[in-house]
């Protein structure tokens, strides 16, 4: 959902390849986005709500991998964010960072994984390109970042199961916020100041 709450931004390949659209959500006609050959994977909205954040392989060679791009709503040229490899990502309430996932998983179904594909989620700061690593220390996965308020909310297997921990930037505090066991929470997501899972 668009920060207003007017818009959804989704992937499709209604037209062949993966496309960023928004929708309103009153539904009618979507309207396309994003136009190069390669695939392009919608991740969220800038806190102004003006453009769809998403991933895409484009511009990327011998081997492809994922960067983080813009794109206004009004239709227009992307705009390469100065992240130079990430998957996912969310923006902080000002603009002025953005906490970035670098990783695609080729297996997001392996439980208890330790291996390289896991990075450390990683806070960006936009404008002085300094970067700041959310602790990782065994190297559990940690995806699907989201950034309500002052807090950064992701998904860690640090206690063997998927669950939401909480980051926050100003202290480095580092919190567990659902507690299940045995069965891991596979999707999160955030609207204002809600949590979706």
């Amino acid at each position: 959902f668009s920060l207003d709450g007017k818009q959804i931004a989704f992937t499709s390949n209604r037209s062949g390849t993966n496309a960023v659209y928004v929708l309103p959500i009153e539904g009618g006609t979507p309207k396309r986005l994003t136009w190069y050959p390669a695939a392009s994977l919608a991740r969220g909205w800038t806190p102004d709500g003006k453009e769809v954040l998403y991933a895409s392989s484009r511009e990327t060679a011998p081997t492809a991998f994922n960067r983080l791009w813009t794109v206004p709503t009004a239709g227009g040229p992307s705009t390469l964010l100065p992240a130079p490899w990430a998957n996912d990502g969310a923006y902080a309430t000002d603009g002025k960072r953005i906490v970035l996932d670098r990783m695609s998983r080729w297996d997001v179904e392996w439980r208890a994984y330790r291996g390289g594909q896991n990075t450390p989620l990683t806070i960006l700061d936009l404008d002085k390109l300094q970067e700041v690593q959310i602790p990782n220390g065994d190297r559990s996965t940690d995806i699907q970042p989201i950034w309500i308020g002052n807090t950064i909310y992701f998904l860690s297997d640090r206690d063997w199961t998927m669950n939401i921990w909480a980051y926050t930037p100003a202290n480095g505090a580092l919190r567990q916020v659902s507690k299940f066991s045995g069965s891991d929470i596979k999707w999160l997501g955030g609207f204002q100041n809600t949590l979706i899972f």
